[in-house]
């Protein structure tokens, strides 16, 4: 056994057609089937069965790679804390965030932090706010970005704050937006719960809703088109030319914000690659992302 079988044991529970694993793994099928035809021999036991659905554990085959997947993270994080010790800024990065966050910040972000730390390595997952701290709290991922306030007893920290803006493809008249079409789009319940709280100190009636879509990137799309107006934090309008936004005000005057929040495990902070990457996150949105 060596280091490739390991890992073609984790992504076999991962995926269970041989053509398609052995794409992911770079490898020819002949290559794999032998592979874990010596796996099998190893452990001197049946491990796989196959038919046209792919492949299959057995219940020895289930055990086998709970203990592969376990024997992984183990000696990813043994390297990791080598590392640290040899103050080598290596080792994998597991970055846990929502689609919004990943689309639109951490493509600019990643890009620069891998320029100045090129030996770590990055691993991404998307989901909903509530798998992703789940993910967190399970240690599958060092840490979670967020737009959304919740509660956690270990390290969490404010990183950003964006703007939340009236958006039109023409100009808009606030006094007329009780009689203009409003494009909706699901959110989750603290962003919802601003921009309700804001119609309402604003209007005794509701809005003028004519279209509810799945996602911010959607609702952008249907405002250039001038179907309508939307309500939307700045960050899917990221260097947006197209349309016109005004930031809402409160009723001291001052703009509602939408802020990006970093969480992470306790243990995340003793891996070198973790603590980097949280002090150039602080570095770049201090310095206005120009670094």
């Amino acid at each position: 056994m060596d280091d490739k079988d390991w890992l073609i044991l984790t992504q076999i529970d991962k995926e269970r057609s041989i053509s398609k694993l052995a794409v992911d793994l770079y490898t020819t099928q002949p290559a794999l089937t032998y592979r874990i035809k010596k796996i099998e021999s190893f452990f001197n036991t049946k491990l796989f069965y196959r038919n046209n659905l792919g492949l299959h554990p057995t219940l020895q085959g289930e055990l086998v790679i709970k203990y592969a997947k376990q024997f992984v993270k183990n000696l990813e994080e043994l390297n990791e804390k080598i590392s640290s010790l040899d103050d080598k800024v290596t080792g994998t990065l597991h970055i846990g965030a929502t689609s919004a966050i990943s689309k639109y910040l951490l493509p600019e972000v990643l890009s620069k932090f891998l320029k100045k730390y090129p030996e770590v390595t990055v691993s991404i997952i998307t989901g909903f706010s509530s798998d992703l701290m789940r993910n967190l709290a399970s240690n599958h991922v060092h840490l979670v970005i967020l737009r959304e306030d919740i509660e956690w007893n270990h390290y969490k920290r404010c990183i950003s704050s964006e703007n939340v803006s009236l958006v039109s493809k023409f100009p808009i008249v606030f006094s007329e937006l009780l009689q203009l079409p409003r494009i909706n789009f699901k959110t989750n319940p603290s962003l919802k719960s601003l921009i309700d709280e804001w119609w309402k100190e604003n209007f005794n009636e509701p809005p003028n809703i004519v279209m509810e879509v799945d996602s911010s990137e959607t609702c952008v799309e249907m405002v250039k088109s001038g179907l309508g107006y939307a309500i939307l934090p700045d960050l899917p309008l990221k260097n947006n030319t197209e349309l016109i936004y005004a930031p809402l005000l409160n009723k001291q005057n001052s703009t509602i914000k939408r802020h990006t929040w970093i969480y992470g495990s306790d243990e995340a902070k003793s891996y070198i690659a973790v603590r980097k990457f949280v002090e150039f996150l602080d570095e770049y949105f201090y310095a206005g992302s120009n670094i």
